[in-house]
């Protein structure tokens, strides 16, 4: 396929979304059949098209240039800094063919599925629309060409997740969540926006006229170790500190500790968004975003262990709190919090491979386990598992896909997730400790998705009414990622196992860490570890402790929660204090409502004080109040009587003539 056709196709799949959106909005918001049809054939149009780029990316093998079609947006002409020219267009390479993919096809499960989540809904028109929307704004960011087209893209990602989690605004707990998650992610975004002007700066006052945001120049520049030394002299500590703040932005948007407040509430959503935002689109941009311009993040090796041990850390904390939670979607919030810890985690050790592999693999389980939790609350009406239980009997299509991925988030060996786990493992080898907070997670994992299946779908049904099978609009979408969840891992498996041999995954992966292309070469990228992580045989001992530790998690929330030989009861009161922190989400929510109600609003308050009393009071209405008292004093003088003025003169010379003459003897 020529360069003309695959830019083409990177088009249509980009602008095929927000064309639905808009028309959909326009047009056929009171016609629900056009409106799904639109919205649901722009991401399925997508998904098969981006289906044949990743073809014909594997055709032509590992290390292919990227294509490159852009045109110029904006430019500032002669301005104090140079000129300027912002570009927009489209970065066609593997691994925005990868995402564009995983966005396509499990988008396209998803769109499927709302049509029966979403049956009945007074707004849905208005959903499909944002819907739509929302796709659109996550393509954006995978094809970008610069860090000015992401970051436009960044922030319409931003409003999509905003609108659809509020988007049952008349609950004042879904617009609150809405408003939490944009907030959060301004702080995010504005550490990012700092930290590409940084780059920009100090690239334009090192190497004058380049394009200071384009990926392939900065790519270009980080990976000569010529021009690197050259930067990286000029900039000393500001390049770590660059690096880090546009790691912010991804903190936000991955959702990573301290900014990992919002998602959990992200859950006010309908199931659908949460699939969608969990799986392939606004917590998966950090992490894409990271992988894209590893070429930044992998020469400043203080921001590189930031980034290690800030996804270690989420990764740990999340993993702790879905243990107590009672919400079957919060339970898969946490989940997905953990498990972006652990690619950012990975990222951080220079593994972006195994990060970028892990994010396909999740993508697909992860994606299953929500629109299954969609589904078993489309058919009990309430989202408490303790409200559940006994569902294998009534719901077995659903059933037994949610424990497909529940066992593939888990890692059991062999499905897709024990293939991603095993290389983040691997890649965090080297560095002990955060490498047993990589196990002890993988404990944890399995432990709260076995207290999920165990409580929801086995023992009797707790609950009201009568819980029956989604409709096949529902579940067939189930079945399709079961088989990714369980099959898709092999694809990046080590070339000794892969079943594609040196031609898997693995190998496009490694390259596309490694090299860079200059014209028809490959430029090699020795990396500060001297390698992108990806194994090339299975690490034996790292397999075996992570399938073990996983194995150890369902068997012993069995032993709570299945056959209940022990007593959860028991274990919280053991664990009180630690059981109370947890539930309590280590009081970070509370903390950040204390820095809000008590720090920022006392020193608002103190401010008020300062402007009203002080700056207000004495300088401004004190000097007005001075002149305007003085004023009235001397506007008293002026009576319009002739005998008064007559009094005020002669009281005048009689003043200046004792004067003179006390002055005159005082001073002889």
């Amino acid at each position: 396929m020529d360069d003309n056709t695959v830019a083409t196709l990177a088009y249509v799949i980009l602008f095929a979304p927000v064309v639905a959106a808009i028309l959909i909005t326009l047009f056929t918001r009171k016609s629900k059949g056009i409106s799904a049809f639109l919205s649901v054939g722009s991401v399925v149009t997508g998904g098969i098209l981006s289906v044949i780029l990743l073809f014909d990316q594997l055709a032509k093998g590992p290390g292919t240039p990227p294509v490159i079609s852009q045109f110029e947006w904006a430019a500032a002409r002669d301005s104090a800094i140079g000129d300027i020219v912002l570009n927009i267009g489209v970065q066609v390479d593997f691994i925005s063919i990868l995402m564009s993919t995983i966005v396509g096809v499990v988008g396209s499960c998803i769109f499927v599925y709302a049509l029966g989540y979403m049956k009945g809904d007074e707004g849905w028109s208005r959903f499909f629309a944002k819907f739509a929307f929302f796709a659109f704004s996550m393509l954006g960011i995978t094809y970008a060409t610069n860090f000015v087209q992401i970051f436009i893209f960044w922030e319409l990602v931003g409003v999509s997740s905003y609108l659809l989690i509020g988007y049952f605004y008349q609950k004042p707990s879904a617009t609150d969540a809405g408003k939490k998650a944009f907030m959060t992610n301004r702080i995010g975004d504005f550490g990012m926006t700092l930290g590409i002007l940084l780059l920009f700066f100090a690239v334009r006052d090192v190497f004058g006229a380049v394009d200071g945001f384009s990926f392939v120049e900065l790519q270009r520049i980080f990976t000569d170790e010529a021009s690197r030394t050259l930067l990286f002299d000029a900039m000393g500590w500001k390049a770590g500190l660059g690096a880090f703040l546009i790691f912010v932005g991804a903190m936000g948007k991955s959702a990573q500790f301290p900014l990992h407040v919002w998602l959990p509430d992200a859950m006010e959503g309908p199931t659908p968004v949460s699939a969608l935002m969990h799986a392939a689109t606004m917590v998966a941009a950090g992490v894409y975003m990271i992988v894209r311009c590893y070429w930044l993040f992998a020469w400043a090796e203080s921001a590189m262990i930031a980034i290690a041990w800030i996804g270690g850390i989420t990764a740990l904390m999340a993993a702790t709190i879905a243990v107590v939670q009672n919400d079957i979607k919060k339970i898969l919030a946490y989940s997905t919090l953990s498990q972006l810890g652990y690619m950012v985690m990975a990222c951080g050790m220079w593994g972006a491979g195994a990060g970028m592999f892990h994010l396909a693999t999740h993508a697909f389980f992860k994606a299953l386990l929500f629109m299954g939790a969609g589904s078993v609350i489309h058919a009990c009406h309430t989202n408490d598992i303790w409200e559940m239980g006994g569902l294998a009997k009534k719901m077995k299509h659903t059933t037994w896909t949610f424990i497909a991925g529940t066992l593939a988030l888990a890692g059991i060996f062999p499905l897709a997730g024990f293939w991603s786990k095993d290389e983040i493992l691997s890649a965090s080898h080297h560095i002990a400790p955060l490498y047993w907070i990589g196990v002890g997670v993988a404990f944890l994992t399995a432990f709260y998705m076995g207290r999920c299946v165990f409580t929801a779908f086995f023992g009797k049904y707790r609950g009201d009414g009568h819980p029956h099978e989604s409709p096949a609009v529902m579940w067939v979408p189930l079945a399709i990622l079961a088989i990714f969840a369980i099959f898709g891992g092999w694809v990046g498996a080590p070339a000794d196992l892969n079943p594609f041999g040196e031609h898997g995954l693995q190998s496009y992966l490694l390259v596309a860490y490694t090299t860079v292309a200059e014209g028809a070469h490959q430029q090699v990228i020795n990396w500060p570890t001297g390698q992108g992580h990806m194994a090339k045989s299975l690490h034996m001992n790292v397999a075996v402790i992570g399938t073990l530790v996983a194995v150890a998690g369902l068997f012993v929330s069995y032993l709570f929660y299945g056959s209940r030989k022990f007593s959860a009861e028991k274990a919280k009161k053991m664990f009180g204090p630690i059981y109370t922190l947890v539930s309590n989400k280590y009081y970070i929510d509370e903390f950040y409502l204390f820095l809000v109600k008590k720090v920022q609003q006392g020193f608002a308050n103190l401010c008020s004080i300062v402007e009203q009393h002080i700056i207000i009071g004495i300088f401004v209405n004190g000097l007005a109040g001075g002149a305007r008292e003085a004023g009235d004093k001397f506007r008293k003088m002026q009576t319009g009587r002739v005998n008064t003025y007559v009094t005020m003169i002669l009281g005048g010379l009689t003043l200046l003539v004792f004067l003179f003459v006390v002055g005159k003897e005082f001073w002889g």
